[in-house]
Order: C-alpha cells, then structure tokens, then sequence
C-alpha cells in the first residue's frame, strides 16, 4: 500500500496511510515512530513505524479509517500553496483547486 505526507494546521508533516493519518512522535536510527492523530480525543493508541521506502503498522485503530479527512488535508494545503503566490480571493482559489483536482 502507498502512503504519502500531508501537512497539518501548523506546518508539520502527517503520515497518511491507509485511510489513516499519525504525528511523528520520534525518529530513532533513521525509524520514524508514528502515532494516530485520534490519539487524544478517541484514545486510539494505533503505532507506524517508517522508513524512507516502507511503512509498518505496529498496533491496530480503534475507529474506522477516513480518506476524506486525508483529501481535506491535501486540498486545504495545495490551496495554502496557491494563495502564497497569487492575489486571487480565497473562494476562486478554492474553486481552482478543486477543480483541477476532479479532472
């Protein structure tokens, strides 16, 4: 399976993988040591650990995965990207991106 990094509110890399998503708790020899961004307000205590070109899922979720939080993510960071280098409104920017997302 693919997985892919999204940028949270402030900036900072998600792991996105499977429907899910987790925050970089630590990196250790190179191992990235991931947890489930439902950590705190659904106490789920699911674990990743990646490398450059793998990703292993160490403990299972306990809540149903989201690819729309995932392509939410994504949208609001290439419509972040977009409005650094045009004067466009926000909602022709919004407008642009999604759709040249569903072509």
């Amino acid at each position: 399976m693919e997985f892919k990094f999204v940028k949270s509110k402030r900036g900072k890399d998600l792991l996105a993988y499977e429907g899910f998503t987790y925050r970089q708790e630590k990196e250790i020899n190179g191992k990235r040591i991931w947890k489930c961004t439902k950590y705190e307000k659904e106490k789920c205590k699911a674990r990743a650990h990646s490398t450059e070109d793998s990703v292993v899922v160490i403990s299972p979720h306990s809540h149903v995965p989201d690819n729309g939080d995932i392509l939410k993510k994504e949208i609001t960071n290439e419509v972040r990207e977009v409005a650094k280098s045009t004067r466009e409104p926000p909602n022709r920017i919004v407008a642009q991106v999604i759709k040249k997302r569903s072509n």
